[in-house]
């Protein structure tokens, strides 16, 4: 199948990736770019400017932006959790068409944050209430 037609499989993109000269999202610009810059790159330079020898969790991975910024930027291995498959399906095509050797990365469909609030262990559920001011 054709970059085109693999990228056509999907109804939307929320990332934009270049598969095999072709982009996912071209009418978004660079905006991905500059959240790298603000999240990923301080953090990459806060653990010695690699992730060389690091594991790395994705939650809510999407399509594995951020998990590829981890492996170009040294990480031994990305795990990513998503709760919708069609980000999965698009994240491994992402990280086949870059060649990553998949004994670097896994990515595993959860449908935990789809689960009722008091199914959720106490510290990660949102509050209700309101505050005055």
């Amino acid at each position: 199948m054709s970059a085109p037609e693999q990228i056509a499989r999907f109804a939307h993109w929320h990332y934009g990736f270049v598969l095999e000269g072709q982009h996912t999202r071209p009418e978004r610009g660079d905006w991905q770019e500059i959240r790298a810059a603000q999240c990923v790159e301080p953090a990459v330079d806060a653990l010695g400017g690699t992730l060389a020898g690091k594991r790395v969790l994705d939650l809510g991975c999407n399509a594995g932006f951020f998990a590829l910024k981890a492996i170009e930027a040294g990480a031994d291995f990305v795990l990513g959790i998503e709760g919708r498959q069609m980000h999965i399906d698009q994240a491994e095509l992402v990280f086949d068409a870059y060649d990553v050797d998949p004994e670097r990365y896994r990515f595993v469909f959860s449908s935990w944050p789809r689960t009722s609030a008091t199914a959720r262990p106490a510290c990660c559920r949102r509050s209700r209430r309101r505050t005055r001011r």
